[in-house]
């Protein structure tokens, strides 16, 4: 607008989908842009947009999105002028959001594209909901080879109690190739030996089997031992059970001797990225009376469960809230797990390139709507969180009736098109969050 139209004119922008919804395009947004130093001019100079001259146009939702590497929208704008006083730049201004925008469905260059107009929901750079201070995300439990396991009874003559013959548990999907056999009859005491959630352990309303891991700390006091004289960010061995110690040693050596040239953490900072480890044990330690943990995955379709088990650890895959009881968790649950905010939240989070693999990663995303904290005294949260309670039954009765060799995809699938779009409680749960939301 500065370089080529004079005041009033227009112009019309074919802009990355992000540029209407994302946070890091928000000033852009703002129709206002002041000067960092203009030459010859006196005091703080601005010009400034007005973007109510047409609806901006949505064009994520075209199929097949291929016509730019990433997906895209077209916003409109009026230049309202030239450079002038700041504050009157700015009065002159109208953003792009608040206000509406024109999303196309449909077939790319088809004479039959739908066009609907919705409200512009777009990151306005501050969290709509206080649960995005609340949620947590997990561990990083890697490389998988080195501390998942297989537990066995220790049948050992004069075996020492409390204690469990392990196996490391390798799978196909493994990325490592290293070999080891070194950890294979393992003893290992149970203090050590923890439940952890994955990714894969989350389906709607319902949490599938954790898998057991060896991790370098106490499930009796829920803390890791840690080097004071590192300044808490080191691992102290001597703190550890013998066999975890002795264990623990062999999985360090085969940990440095297979990462990469260009990886210098340690096996424990890998662990510990962030104290993220660290802080989930104390947090747990210090979960109130009556508390839970609300899980969700960190990508895919928003899915949730409750993780009542204050003992397991939740993997980076996850991130969880910890709840005030189970009221709270059912409340939360009912809103991640419907369809209501997967489509909330859909413009907000990124996809691949040309529009495929359709949206990723979720991660905080979800609390730039305005989800409020659960609140007992509010009928509207009350009665959405009984409804998140009959759907969590009604999910886990059919979870029971599946085969257990079933796999973690096909049974979040049975739940997610089979089950869901049929349940009473599940219907019921998607037009009191579209109410709450404001959506729909």
């Amino acid at each position: 607008m500065d370089l080529y139209l004079k005041p009033g004119g227009r112009i019309g922008m074919v802009m990355p989908h992000s540029a209407l919804r994302s946070g890091q395009h928000l000033k852009w947004r703002l129709g206002y842009y002041e000067a960092k130093r203009r030459r010859g001019a006196e005091g703080r100079r601005a010009i400034s947009a007005d973007f109510g001259e047409k609806r901006p146009w949505d064009l994520k939702n075209l199929t097949p999105n291929d016509f730019f590497p990433i997906t895209s929208g077209v916003a409109f704008a009026r230049f309202s002028g030239e450079w002038g006083d700041v504050e009157q730049r700015r009065s002159f201004a109208k953003p792009l959001a608040p206000g509406e925008v024109e999303i196309w469905r449909g077939a790319t260059g088809s004479p039959d594209v739908e066009r609907e107009t919705a409200s512009l929901i777009h990151d306005d750079g501050e969290f709509h909901s206080p649960y995005a201070d609340l949620a947590r995300r997990g561990a990083d439990v890697f490389d998988r080879r080195l501390f998942f396991v297989t537990v066995h009874p220790n049948d050992i003559t004069l075996a020492r109690a409390n204690t469990k013959l392990t196996h490391p548990a390798t799978g196909g999907s493994d990325k490592k190739s290293y070999g080891v056999d070194e950890l294979r009859g393992f003893v290992v005491e149970d203090d050590n030996i923890f439940d952890v959630y994955l990714g894969e352990s989350i389906a709607p309303y319902v949490r599938l089997a954790p898998r057991p891991a060896v991790l370098p700390a106490s499930r009796a006091s829920m803390s890791v031992p840690l080097d004071p004289a590192s300044g808490g960010g080191a691992l102290d061995p001597r703190g550890l059970n013998a066999n975890m110690r002795a264990r623990w040693e062999i999985m360090e050596r085969l940990w440095d001797a297979n990462k990469k040239p260009t990886d210098r953490k340690t096996l424990f900072q890998r662990l510990n990225y962030h104290n993220i480890f660290a802080s989930q044990l104390a947090a747990l330690r210090d979960m109130p009376a009556g508390g839970v943990r609300l899980a969700y995955a960190t990508s895919g379709r928003p899915t949730a469960a409750v993780i009542a088990d204050g003992k397991a650890i939740a993997d980076t895959k996850l991130y969880t809230i910890i709840c005030a009881g189970m009221d709270e968790a059912h409340y939360l649950m009912a809103i991640i797990n419907s369809v209501a905010l997967e489509e909330a939240v859909e413009p907000f989070r990124p996809t691949g390139r040309f529009g495929k693999g359709g949206a990723r990663d979720l991660h905080k995303h979800l609390w730039k709507l305005p989800i409020p904290r659960y609140d007992p005294a509010d009928d509207a949260h009350a009665a959405l969180s009984a409804l998140g309670a009959d759907a969590a039954k009604s999910a886990s009765e059919l979870v029971a009736s599946l085969p257990p060799s079933q796999t973690a995809a096909k049974t979040r699938r049975a739940l997610r098109d089979a089950w869901q779009p049929r349940n009473a409680s599940c219907a019921a749960i998607e037009a009191a969050v579209a109410g709450l939301l404001g959506v729909g």
